[in-house]
């Protein structure tokens, strides 16, 4: 290999930082490495080519972003960074089988704000007249997707939220490009008050590296807003209650019924939608029990 033609901070991620961890999260969404070749890239569509160069001048490097369609691309050659991405958790294939890293705590705010710049979204939603704002990122790897679930869980308070598989066909235009061949993507979708404590997670500091068409949306989401917590029903009471009005009316009388009409459905807010798990120590029995139905001897719901 002849003589680079550039300089670069070939230690960039041997020490945690801020920057470090914003752009570690950044090549964990749109990156790659090749290990044979001892190349780091990260690309990004031509608009946003800015956080490319933020990312340049950090790294100390001169080195030109080079263009693919309506996309800018970062390339560097260095054996040393390969290798400390590769000690990070990184790997030259990790669409599908990627696991989340492990993120010093102090800086996981900055590798969840560089993730979602890089396969996160916030989108504009109407409904009944009002706009809000929900947030998503989406993943190839089941493992990294609920890896993720459980971190954001675990360090932002009262976080929930929910993941969801979705079939993509060929041909579908992801991120400017269209698909080669059918695939399948794991969906972290957050409610409205889940997305406002993301921004307030992630973008602790103006002056951090942050995508500024992410940050402007995120910013527009509103104040969180305090609820009230429901106390469900009684077991008795709340069992009562669907055999009247939802049971026989809709013709429920399996779990994946009722776990697709709690889904689909309004129902009352003092009837929950896992009865398993808000009576498993107050009443619950079992879904013959909460359907009404007959139990067979030999087969359980």
């Amino acid at each position: 290999m002849g003589k680079r033609r550039y300089n670069v901070n070939d230690d960039y991620f041997k020490k945690w930082s801020s920057n470090m961890a914003y752009v570690l999260g950044l090549w964990f969404a749109d990156g790659y490495i090749d290990s044979k070749k001892n190349i780091f890239s990260i690309c990004q569509h031509k608009k946003d080519q800015y956080l490319l160069r933020m990312i340049l001048q950090e790294m100390q490097s001169a080195c030109s972003l080079t263009s693919s369609g309506n996309t800018k691309v970062l390339k560097i050659t260095s054996k040393k960074i390969v290798e400390d991405i590769v000690r990070l958790g990184g790997k030259p294939c990790k669409s599908l089988d990627v696991k989340f890293p492990s993120i010093p705590k102090k800086f996981l705010p900055d590798f969840i704000r560089g993730l979602w710049d890089g396969d996160g979204c916030i989108s504009n939603q109407k409904w009944r007249g009002y706009n809000y704002y929900r947030a998503s990122l989406s993943s190839g790897s089941k493992k990294f997707i609920y890896e993720l679930k459980e971190v954001l869980n675990k360090n932002m308070p009262f976080t929930k939220g929910f993941v969801e598989k979705k079939n993509q066909k060929r041909g579908t235009i992801i991120k400017g490009r269209p698909l080669k061949k059918d695939s399948v993507v794991y969906q972290f979708n957050f409610g409205i008050n889940d997305t406002r404590r993301l921004r307030d997670f992630m973008y602790y500091d103006e002056s951090n590296f942050k995508m500024i068409r992410k940050y402007k949306k995120f910013q527009e989401a509103g104040a969180i807003k305090f609820t009230r917590p429901v106390i469900m029903w009684p077991y008795i009471k709340a069992k009562k209650h669907i055999h009247k009005e939802i049971i026989t009316k809709f013709g429920i009388n399996t779990k994946n019924k009722w776990l697709k009409y709690v889904k689909n459905n309004q129902r009352s807010k003092y009837i929950p939608a896992d009865p398993f798990k808000t009576y498993k120590n107050t009443g619950w029995i079992d879904w013959y029990d909460w359907l009404g139905k007959d139990r067979p001897k030999s087969r359980t719901v």
